[in-house]
């Protein structure tokens, strides 16, 4: 029963996560990679109970950020876009 009810969770929130993604064009930014997934399976493996589902879910939505802003600064910024992201960062 715990089984069954952990994985249903576990499936709503990903399918939460692929929503969030598809919702904010996420899955459009051609130079990023798309390992959303990755991100979500490394969560919930390591903070499995089902009271922990903001924990998984926000793990898994910084990985694909900072996934985004790695891909970014390796192949999809212009080096004025770099540079201008890295003083809005600063500043």
């Amino acid at each position: 029963m715990d089984f069954s009810r952990s994985q249903f969770i576990y499936r709503e929130e990903l399918q939460h996560l692929e929503s969030w993604v598809k919702e904010r064009r996420l899955n459009q930014i051609s130079f990023a990679r798309q390992k959303f997934s990755y991100f979500y399976l490394s969560a919930a493996g390591t903070m499995f109970p089902p009271e922990l589902s903001d924990a998984r879910i926000l793990w898994a939505k910084n990985g694909v950020l900072t996934t985004i802003v790695d891909d970014f600064f390796d192949v999809g910024g212009s080096k004025e876009e770099l540079e201008n992201l890295t003083r809005l960062v600063e500043m």
